[in-house]
């Protein structure tokens, strides 16, 4: 139900709204209040004995413990150096096959475009000769029609020349 201030007795119902809310709010922190009240404390920690007393070191012990210290340090940093040079020479290799094997596609690309290209001519010109063929067929097709018409044509007019020939004779 969705609350309107505008409809019948809606205000007195917001401020019933509001006081119901105000008052849980109210309860919940009263009883947060209470229940830590209640709560007992935790016990405290007993106290740490104290450390044994340690030996003091002489001086030519602790020269001698920084020197070892500088000593692994050194170690430890010319390690460091040798694996990051290792990785580089890795990356570098890597980088190197990377753009070998792209270089290859490509001249493998152009090589397929250029065979598909002398492909495509080469049948153009099969298309471009069959078709030269063709036309040189069906016109020598045409040539023998018109060369068989003019001949039926000029034994047609003989028959008649012949006829009237005959016709003449009595």
């Amino acid at each position: 139900m969705v609350l309107n201030a505008n409809s019948k007795g809606g205000e007195s119902r917001m401020k019933k709204l509001f006081t119901l809310i105000l008052a849980t709010v109210f309860a919940v922190s009263f009883s947060g209040y209470a229940f830590a009240q209640g709560t007992p404390a935790a016990p405290a920690k007993p106290a740490t004995p104290a450390a044994p007393e340690k030996k003091a070191e002489t001086k030519a012990e602790k020269a001698e413990k920084a020197k070892a210290m500088k000593a692994e340090k050194a170690e430890k940093a010319a390690a460091a150096k040798k694996a990051t040079a290792e990785k580089a020479a890795a990356a570098k290799a890597e980088k190197a096959e990377k753009a070998a094997a792209a270089k290859k596609a490509t001249a493998e690309k152009a090589a397929a475009a250029k065979a598909a290209k002398a492909e495509k001519a080469a049948a153009a010109k099969k298309a471009t000769d069959e078709k030269a063929a063709a036309t040189k067929v069906s016109k020598a097709a045409k040539a023998e029609k018109a060369e068989k018409a003019t001949a039926k044509k000029a034994e047609e007019k003989a028959e008649k020349k012949m006829e009237k020939k005959e016709e003449k004779k009595p």
